[in-house]
């Protein structure tokens, strides 16, 4: 009996329970009550492109130093639908990423609360389908943040430019598959697009918003113009 209530203790702790005194989590969650239709045409789909820029590559301990978002409708990036922060880091001690994202301190101390964003992120993201490239990681840090601060993850269906472009590609096994040919870097050089802004998150989600356009034309023309067409 005594193992029983620990469990569930734990589960009700950690992973399902819907804290009363954030609307933000409930207002987001409300969205979700209808079932997906599948059978949407893309065209008239909300997608969200999102990047984040972080403190290092382990979703476990590292943090979120600045996330870009932008919405794409009818085939058609709005810029004035557009999401953009960097958060606040108390003690923020640059390591080998800032190579990358170039964030300094003094940029991270004027930043929001982790909180704040993920509140305004939910108000933004509403139940748009997030798509980003190799967003699996991006998805872990936000889901990591999500427990911290809500005991829940994100509900929204996810779609990785990356798996795109290797679907388009790839119509025979081959093995190994060459995963450097759909880093975001590689594909932007097939693709033509000019490489603008890398390294920070508004400037990656706007240049795989670039590439998710081109890859749904190329997606569209093999007869794949629906969300449950795109989803599998």
């Amino acid at each position: 009996m005594e193992y029983w209530k620990k469990l569930v203790s734990y589960l009700f702790h950690k992973e399902w329970s819907i804290r009363p005194d954030d609307p933000a989590w409930l207002r987001y969650a409300a969205l979700f009550d209808k079932k997906l239709n599948r059978k949407k045409q893309i065209r008239d789909i909300h997608f969200v492109l999102i990047d984040t820029e972080t403190t290092g590559f382990d979703f476990r301990k590292d943090h979120i130093l600045s996330i870009g978002a932008i919405g794409i409708r009818n085939y058609e990036m709005d810029i004035s639908d557009r999401f953009e922060y960097y958060l606040k880091q108390e003690d923020y001690h640059p390591g080998k990423s800032i190579e990358v994202h170039g964030i300094l301190p003094s940029r991270s101390q004027k930043g929001i609360s982790e909180k704040e964003m993920l509140i305004q992120f939910l108000d933004f993201c509403q139940d748009r389908i997030i798509v980003g490239h190799h967003i699996g990681f991006d998805i872990a840090m936000l889901n990591t943040a999500m427990k911290k601060h809500f005991g829940k993850q994100l509900k929204n269906k996810v779609v990785d430019t990356g798996i795109l472009a290797q679907r388009l590609e790839i119509t025979h096994a081959i093995y190994p598959i060459d995963h450097s040919r759909f880093s975001l870097d590689a594909l932007c050089q097939q693709y033509h697009i000019a490489p603008r802004n890398r390294h920070t998150a508004s400037g990656d989600a706007f240049i795989t918003g670039i590439l998710f356009l081109k890859l749904l034309d190329r997606l569209e023309k093999r007869g794949i113009s629906t969300l449950g067409h795109l989803l599998t």
